[in-house]
């Protein structure tokens, strides 16, 4: 993967060649059919629920082999994870939607870290950034800059990911100052994927931990 920094202080790491997992399986789904049906396929898999839910995935048993270890996998491209995350779809509103195809909470974001920059830089830490942003009048800025922006007013579909809004925008606007550690102990709030894995590795430190003391 090569990593292109972006401007707002996040990256892109994009995947510029195949990439094969130690046993020898490559991760991506293969590409010789064309672009327009592996981008039919995904979509297909979305309305199928695959996204959602693990039993909407199914795998044709020609496809099945075991590995030397004995464990289950498929051919035909990709990877099934070991661990499931379901994508979390609650709070994401036509309004949240609409925000985010518009880049108007990373825009507003930036701007309002370089007007308060000052203040800002007295802040060192996630849960400074967490606390002091909460008490601040950013939301309802961000609701006036999106009008702004041509995005009209939605009361319901702000409230109802008022959440995942708040999260986005408290954790962008730490980002533009301190970086990655100021946006990712925010921004895991309601990082699902993020929460989990962070579970799992806590799960198998305890489970080393043990296994040390015997």
């Amino acid at each position: 993967q090569e990593q292109i920094p972006l401007s707002d202080g996040s990256a892109l790491r994009l995947t510029v060649a195949r990439y094969y997992t130690p046993s020898g399986r490559c991760i991506q789904k293969p590409y010789d059919k064309g672009v327009d049906q592996y981008s039919q396929d995904l979509i297909e898999r979305i309305h199928h629920g695959e996204m959602e839910e693990s039993d909407s995935i199914h795998f044709k048993e020609s496809l099945k082999y075991h590995t030397k270890s004995g464990r289950v996998v498929y051919g035909g491209g990709g990877i099934m994870p070991d661990i499931f995350v379901p994508a979390d779809t609650t709070g994401i509103s036509e309004y949240f939607i609409k925000l985010t195809q518009k880049g108007i909470i990373y825009q507003y974001a930036y701007a309002y870290a370089d007007r308060e920059r000052e203040k800002l830089n007295k802040l060192s830490n996630a849960d400074e950034f967490n606390s002091y942003l909460g008490k601040q009048d950013i939301f309802n800025g961000l609701i006036r800059y999106a009008v702004k922006k041509g995005l009209p007013r939605d009361p319901a579909g702000f409230k109802e990911s008022e959440l995942v809004i708040k999260t986005q925008l408290k954790a962008s606007i730490a980002r533009n100052i301190i970086g990655e550690e100021g946006y990712f102990p925010i921004i895991k709030q309601i990082d699902t994927t993020l929460l989990k894995a962070i579970e799992i590795s806590k799960q198998n430190l305890l489970v080393e931990e043990v296994g040390l003391k015997r």
